[in-house]
């Protein structure tokens, strides 16, 4: 399983409990997916940092097990809000850590029942590392959507095909490549072909300036999570550093 270390070294983003600024409590009309709520007060809120399964992935089922279980843990209970520092998504979502009047946290209540995955996203990744702990546990345990192939981690010679979908794919770097734009990570021997991570010269220099240097990446194993994109081969582009962590 992924080791916690890159994380631990980098995620200065990662807010605990105390450094979220939350508002409420207010009540819920409705829940409208696993991870999204509409508010008495007519906001649509999206719970930030994860993703639920849609009706439209490998296995549907679990997309109406996901909102069943959000219904059932808010139920007769008012939330309290932390917005994210990005607060607003492009659909006019509002993008939240959400905490039950209780102070259950909806985030982790979901990831430990194995109903959601990490996904964050520029903006939105505080408690990062604590959702990851969590999801570990739970693809662990083979908990919910960790029995499903289609939502567990690939290798990278087994991404083809997966265009257009979330995917967390793990493999090793074979060779750093540079330009001027991006910095390349191969995964196999034919870039034209094999899984590909592509960086951004600002989000390098920030891992370089955060202790980790791109180039020191190349014979490393590494899991990447995010929307798999067709570039000749698959490819998923790393807009932030939580999308990554290092394997033993």
């Amino acid at each position: 399983m992924a080791s916690a270390g890159l994380l631990a070294l980098l995620l200065s983003t990662d807010a605990g409990a105390a450094e979220l600024s939350w508002e409420g409590p207010v009540a819920v009309a409705e829940v409208l997916a696993g991870d999204q709520l509409r508010l008495a007060d007519g906001r649509t809120v999206r719970l930030a940092g994860i993703r639920v399964p849609t009706g439209d992935e490998e296995a549907p089922a679990l997309a109406g097990e996901a909102r069943a279980a959000l219904s059932a843990l808010l139920e007769g209970r008012q939330i309290r809000l932390a917005p994210a520092e990005a607060a607003y998504d492009r659909y006019g979502r509002l993008v939240v850590q959400v905490e039950r009047g209780d102070g259950l946290w909806l985030q982790g209540a979901l990831l430990e029942r194995g109903l959601a995955q990490v996904q964050t996203r520029p903006g939105e990744a505080a408690r990062a590392e604590r959702m990851l702990a969590i999801e570990r546990a739970a693809r662990a345990a083979r908990r919910g959507l960790w029995t499903d192939a289609a939502f567990m981690a690939r290798e990278a010679g087994a991404a083809l095909g997966d265009a257009g979908r979330f995917r967390i794919v793990r493999g090793r770097v074979v060779r750093v490549a540079p330009t001027e734009r991006f910095v390349y990570l191969n995964f196999g021997a034919d870039w034209r072909r094999d899984f590909t991570v592509r960086i951004a010269r600002d989000v390098a220099r920030r891992l370089a300036d955060a202790g980790l240097e791109v180039a020191s990446l190349t014979g490393r194993r590494l899991e990447i999570r995010g929307l798999v994109l067709e570039a000749g081969g698959p490819l998923i582009e790393l807009s932030h550093l939580e999308q990554m962590e290092l394997l033993p």
